[in-house]
């Protein structure tokens, strides 16, 4: 327990905020543009992790939760790059790339692009989206397609049925893009239990999704 706790600990320590009602309209504006930018591209995406829980269980944001949640599926860099420049004239980005130390895949060279509201000219809010970039590949080990992604410099994947076709839900009063089968989704990284809050939960010890 106390392993745990060190672990869930050094992983979260670099994200202090929490998306209770102070930044609860930050987040909803954060996530409407994000989206808006999405859309525009034609870039296929759904809300994803916590953000997609939040909005099938809970209707509203998960007040413990640290940052917003959105996957993509990948066609090719240039429209990555794109997206960035897109995004870069609003918010602050970063862009997270495959640890080789970590992960036994290379799947190119995006991970994960993170976008943060801005503070300050020249600083940003601790407020982040995550948008994780999925892969879809085969996945050897299984013989069957699916779609890869990584999360934490972990691997992790969804079979490619849960995410072909999608669907929308309805969210602070607008509707988003989610995986059809979002409750098998939602089975798939949280267990049978996803219906049950669980403030502590934890992607290193209990994301289902990863490899």
């Amino acid at each position: 327990q106390k392993y745990r706790n060190n672990l869930h600990s050094d992983q979260y320590k670099k994200y202090p905020i929490y998306l209770d009602k102070n930044t609860e309209k930050m987040a909803v504006k954060l996530l409407e543009d994000t989206t808006d930018i999405l859309e525009k591209n034609k870039i296929e995406y759904w809300l994803d992790g916590g953000t997609l829980l939040g909005a099938v269980r809970d209707k509203k944001l998960i007040p413990w939760d640290h940052d917003l949640d959105i996957g993509m599926k990948y066609t090719n860099d240039e429209n990555i790059e794109k997206l960035i420049n897109e995004l870069r004239k609003k918010y602050e980005v970063k862009i997270s790339t495959f640890s080789r130390m970590q992960s036994k895949w290379d799947l190119g060279k995006y991970r994960c692009i993170k976008v943060y509201a801005k503070k300050y000219f020249f600083s940003t809010n601790k407020l982040c989206l995550d948008i994780f970039v999925f892969y879809r590949e085969l996945l050897e080990c299984k013989g069957e397609i699916v779609y890869k992604y990584g999360v934490m410099y972990k691997d992790a994947y969804y079979p490619s049925d849960f995410l072909d076709e999608l669907t929308t839900v309805s969210f602070y009063n607008r509707n988003y893009s989610a995986p059809l089968k979002y409750i098998d989704y939602l089975k798939r990284k949280y267990g049978d239990s996803w219906q049950t809050p669980k403030k502590d939960w934890s992607v290193i010890f209990e994301d289902k999704s990863l490899l």
